[in-house]
């Protein structure tokens, strides 16, 4: 289903979250100042085109708020930077208005619309939920007019932080500038709330949402090569002969579910810039598939191994299919797993780092001494693939476990 809707209609009948699939947020000063500076441009008799929103509607959860208007779960699969971006502006924008004693009405719409509404007890409901990794955080430090007293403790958290001091910031300079700066907020609401325009899609599983990335891809849209191999494993699952819909359903909710704890693994570590991504995905395909580094081609090497068409042209496709599924149901596992070895390693400082080591801490305090050794040399890369399988392959074998990290100073 496509619309093109403001981001009134966008919301009216909607409350939006971020899964754990997808990362955390990713607007850095740039994205947030060009957003700015094409609502300060854009003429007030005409429409802007913002992009594209892909939804999953969760059409079995709705929330009720006090005047009984009933609001649908949507998950949100493309678009949260812009949509958690707007609502940070409109809620800064909604606490300078209240200063204003014939505009504390439209403060308040645009919190109960935008930010969050009560249920008939009294409950919050938030019109946005972001990853549960910074959730909590955006309801208690970026939302409140008295935010609480932590401070971010993750990147996507620092940039969310930067994001309201910035609109904050932009604002007040405006109040400075604006000979009216209540008939100037006005006019900035009007253009937000209804000359914003949205390219609405909506998908009907988790396994779909593959199938709308891939074509994305083939438009230019920039993904990192993590989100291109999450985007192709739900691609295949949509795309499966000869498997059950079922099955077909359940392996897109496994992807999605390692992809979560990924993000928050490499997260947690501080690991989670695009080239750690593909550090992560290249040190698992030379411990699992292809030892040759040269053969390593990002998401392409995925696509190749995984190729939804089979090598022998006699071999039926559904038969092709099924075995190609359990072969995905294994990557999908293996590199979830690797992703706690990998963090170890490159963080073994960390808490948490060697968990399973806890109960026999001298051997635990070895290994990362040496692991601490390697990350001082800058060496540590042509190692990582070799620890991440002594890992993998010995879990609760200490003595291995420190005879692998040991033995490479040779």
């Amino acid at each position: 289903m496509n619309n093109t809707l403001s981001l009134q209609k966008l919301f009216s009948d909607r409350i939006f979250r971020v899964p754990e699939y997808q990362r955390g947020y990713a607007w850095e000063n740039q994205q947030v100042e060009e957003f700015l500076d094409d609502l300060a441009v854009l003429d007030s008799t005409r429409h802007h085109y913002t992009g594209t929103v892909v939804l999953l509607p969760i059409r079995t959860l709705t929330r009720s708020d006090s005047d009984g208007t009933a609001y649908m779960v949507a998950d949100i699969v493309d678009g949260q930077q812009r949509l958690t971006t707007t609502v940070v502006l409109l809620n800064e924008m909604s606490r300078v208005l209240k200063s204003f004693e014939n505009s504390k009405n439209l403060a308040k719409g645009i919190e109960k619309n935008y930010v969050k509404s009560t249920d008939i007890d009294g409950q919050p409901i938030y019109k946005m939920s972001l990853n549960n990794d910074i959730n909590d955080f955006f309801k208690d430090n970026i939302l409140p007019d008295n935010p609480a007293i932590d401070g971010p403790t993750v990147e996507s958290a620092r940039r969310l932080m930067n994001a309201k001091s910035q609109i904050a910031q932009y604002l007040k300079e405006a109040e400075r500038r604006q000979g009216n700066t209540e008939a100037w907020l006005r006019e900035l609401h009007k253009k937000i709330t209804m000359q914003l325009q949205f390219n609405l899609y909506e998908v009907e599983s988790e396994a779909e949402v593959g199938v709308i990335f891939e074509v994305m891809n083939g438009r230019g849209k920039q993904l990192t090569d993590l989100e291109k191999v999450k985007n192709y494993l739900l691609y295949t699952a949509s795309s499966l002969s000869g498997v059950a819909e079922d099955n077909k359903e359940a392996f897109a909710k496994s992807v999605n579910d390692a992809w979560g704890q990924i993000l928050r693994k490499l997260m947690d570590a501080e690991l989670s810039s695009p080239a750690n991504e593909n550090q992560l995905l290249r040190s698992h395909w030379l411990l699992q598939y292809d030892h040759q580094s040269r053969h390593w081609q990002g998401s392409k090497s995925i696509k190749r191994r995984f190729d939804l068409r089979p090598k022998d042209d006699s071999k039926k496709l559904a038969d092709h299919h099924r075995k190609l599924l359990k072969e995905l149901q294994d990557y999908v596992q293996k590199l979830r797993q690797s992703c706690t070895s990998f963090c170890d390693v490159l963080k073994p400082s960390r808490n948490g780092a060697f968990a399973q080591l806890n109960r026999q801490a001298t051997i635990r305090d070895s290994v990362v001494l040496w692991n601490k050794k390697l990350l001082r040399i800058e060496r540590v890369a042509t190692f990582l693939p070799l620890l991440m399988a002594a890992r993998m392959r010995w879990p609760t074998d200490l003595q291995n476990t420190l005879i692998s990290s040991s033995s490479v100073r040779y």
